[in-house]
């Protein structure tokens, strides 16, 4: 320990009152309710291969973050909910030492590595919560170091560890698994020596080798087959890019879009302007297909983020900055941040406990309160709930059986292996002459978490045989109960 802290002192200096500060989830993000709910499931009956959460009966299901779901609940159990908060402080510095590792490897710069480490992290500390992507994230950059190890020693001991993490993918997070394969094949590609483009030789067979391993690894899961082709089931539908709001492409309008944009074109200057400033081709590949990946979708985005800075270390490992070092207003400058960050860091600290006691709100905002009057005033067994995509993951958490939830993917038939229940759901919310009698005949609804002023509200209104029990002191949603 004293070794580390010796080596990376100014890394936990600059990068801790960052984690500490800015990664801060002082709610937990939507789908956290079905994960834990998972992982309940999972502690108490074994991991399923039907779904047992729904009102819908024999729906095949691949729990493709098992194992993350697990973790989640165990730690819930054990440390309550601020074991959720501190896990994600923990995976944070971790993603960001191993990121910092990274680009050391490919600049040998430590400030520089630092940051744009720092730069990394702040410009996608919105993507790192209480979801499996923590995990993957992690999980990819550890790859990308091992790669970037194996390119500068030709070591194939660096290589070793890819078809573990290829096991460990496929369990914490199935629908992520090929992400792996897709991260080896600009090295595959970078191993063709082409005059004046390729930089650094990279030998094909080790990589194929590897990449092998890599694909038989990833069958290592209690779903085999079904979990590693979960991305083919589960993406591509545009009724889940028009619903589900990461998954959505980038406007111009977005935020997201025009930062995307700023960052290709500094890169395009370095490139045309700069003559130490080199690209390989693996770098270059990398840019491209995160930059379509982000674009695409904005699930995509903390993807480039990462390549693109990871990309940029590697250009500017031939790049000198002159530093002042003799001049004493640069080195009262340089001691007054030090003493600034060393300040900082215990204060940094307090304020994050003290936030995380005080503000950190462990429940679901949107529907928290019929949440609770429905687990207060009626028997969850007897429950026949009907509740938006949303939120039906939190009331699945509660002990209640539910039309729909977050798992967008197991309502569509190729998936499920019975019907395409999420058109039906669409369908409610978006056609206002959807037969809403037929759909209340169908399911026997005894309760509903209808949103005010939607067509299911109006109907609803006219319905004797219900009645309206509770309503949000915001007026968004109402609870109408079987009479």
């Amino acid at each position: 320990m004293k070794r580390f802290i010796k080596d990376n002192w100014l890394f936990l200096l600059f990068t801790l009152p960052f984690v500490l500060i800015c990664i801060q989830n002082r709610s937990p993000e939507n789908d956290i309710w079905f994960i834990l709910n998972n992982g309940k499931y999972i502690f108490n009956h074994g991991i399923p291969h039907t779904d047992p959460f729904t009102i819908h009966e024999g729906l095949s299901y691949v729990m493709q973050q098992w194992l993350t779901s697990a973790l989640f609940w165990s730690i819930l159990s054990n440390f309550k909910k601020y074991g959720i908060i501190i896990l994600i402080h923990v995976m944070s510095l971790f993603l960001m030492y191993i990121y910092y590792r990274l680009l050391l490897t490919v600049s040998q710069k430590k400030k520089l590595s630092i940051i744009l480490t720092t730069v990394t992290f702040t410009l996608m500390s919105d993507f790192i919560g209480t979801r499996p992507q923590i995990f993957t994230y992690l999980i990819l950059l550890i790859e990308l170091l091992q790669l970037e190890k194996y390119t500068n020693s030709k070591d194939f001991k660096h290589l070793l560890p890819l078809p573990v993490l290829s096991c460990i993918l496929s369990n914490v997070h199935a629908s992520m698994w090929f992400f792996q394969l897709i991260f080896l094949l600009p090295y595959v590609l970078n191993t063709i020596k082409l005059k004046k483009i390729t930089v650094d030789e990279i030998k094909l067979r080790p990589i194929v080798i590897v990449a092998v391993a890599m694909f038989i690894g990833g069958f290592i899961n209690p779903y085999g087959v079904g979990a590693v082709t979960y991305i083919f089931k589960s993406y591509g539908t545009p009724i889940i890019n028009e619903t589900i709001v990461e998954m959505a492409p980038l406007t111009f309008e977005d935020y997201h879009f025009k930062l995307i944009l700023c960052l290709l074109f500094s890169l395009f200057y370095l490139l045309t302007f700069q003559k130490k400033t080199r690209l390989d081709i693996r770098h270059f590949l990398f840019i491209c297909g995160t930059s379509i990946l982000a674009f695409m979708h904005l699930k995509g985005y903390p993807y480039f983020i990462m390549i693109f800075f990871y990309c940029l270390a590697y250009m500017l490992k031939d790049f000198k900055l002159e530093y002042p070092i003799e001049n004493k207003y640069f080195k009262a400058c340089y001691k007054g941040i030090r003493i600034g960050l060393i300040i900082m860091l215990p204060i940094s600290f307090f304020l994050t406990v003290y936030y995380s006691v005080t503000n950190y709100n462990f429940k679901n905002r949107a529907i928290d309160d019929i949440g609770q009057y429905l687990s207060e005033n009626y028997v969850k067994e007897d429950i026949v709930l009907y509740v938006d995509y949303n939120n039906g993951g939190y009331t699945e958490y509660l002990g209640i059986k539910s039309y729909i939830d977050p798992r967008a993917e197991l309502f569509f038939k190729k998936f499920n292996g019975k019907e395409d229940i999420f058109f039906e759901y669409y369908a409610s919310i978006h056609n206002r002459d959807f037969d809403f009698d037929f759909f209340l005949e169908r399911y026997n609804f005894t309760h509903l978490i209808v949103d005010a002023d939607t067509n299911l509200d109006d109907y609803m209104k006219n319905r004797e045989d219900y009645e309206l029990v509770y309503t949000q002191s915001s007026g968004l949603r109402k609870l109408y109960v079987l009479r």
